[in-house]
């Protein structure tokens, strides 16, 4: 038998769609109608926002559903730019790095001048960086002939540890050690003899 308000009108009715909604306080309600046990409430669901540069609450009072998804940026399938030495950019590119992602580092030889005599300190100007084992160009000259004066020379190259000057002989003759150096002969009191 049917459940009759007073008024004539049924004493149940369905739920208003404004029962469960994000952002409503507890209420009694006014409606003098009852809900039936096997009522279902109207639970209004929303799109979601893409991703932000910051956390908020949000105002929507709709619900998102579990397997929602939410627009942002996809992981890239390129490989991340090499590390080299230049100015720092946040970049343009709207895809994310995967966790694992890897970057090159841009090598390069180093300069064949990078180790001479006459060298002075500089950073230089190269964006490639060396490797911890690189090694470095050392040029080695071939020595002079002996001179008769002191000279720092002008030369670029470096001299081997075992290297030889063509220059000077000691010979003795009746005792005397006598020595030739320069086109000149002398004697071991340094007099000069005769030319040579």
């Amino acid at each position: 038998m049917a459940v009759v308000a007073r008024f004539g009108k049924s004493d149940t009715a369905a739920p208003p769609i404004t029962a469960v909604l994000v952002g409503n306080a507890a209420a009694e309600g006014v409606a003098t109608s009852l809900s039936r046990s096997d009522h279902q409430h109207a639970v209004a669901d929303g799109v979601p926002v893409s991703v932000g540069a910051a956390n908020s609450a949000g105002t929507a009072p709709t619900f998102a559903r579990s397997d929602h998804i939410h627009a942002g940026a996809v992981p890239s399938s390129l490989a991340p730019v090499n590390v080299t030495k230049s100015t720092a950019l946040a970049g343009v590119s709207t895809e994310a790095s995967r966790q694992d992602h890897k970057h090159d580092v841009t090598t390069a030889t180093p300069a064949t001048n990078a180790v001479q005599i006459g060298n002075i300190v500089a950073e230089g100007t190269a964006t490639s960086l060396a490797r911890s084992d690189h090694k470095h160009t050392v040029t080695a000259g071939v020595p002079v002939s002996v001179g008769v004066a002191n000279l720092e020379g002008t030369a670029l190259t470096f001299a081997r540890s075992d290297h030889v000057h063509l220059g000077a002989s000691a010979f003795d003759i009746n005792n005397c050690i006598l020595s030739v150096a320069g086109g000149l002969v002398y004697d071991n009191a340094e007099a000069v003899v005769t030319k040579a």
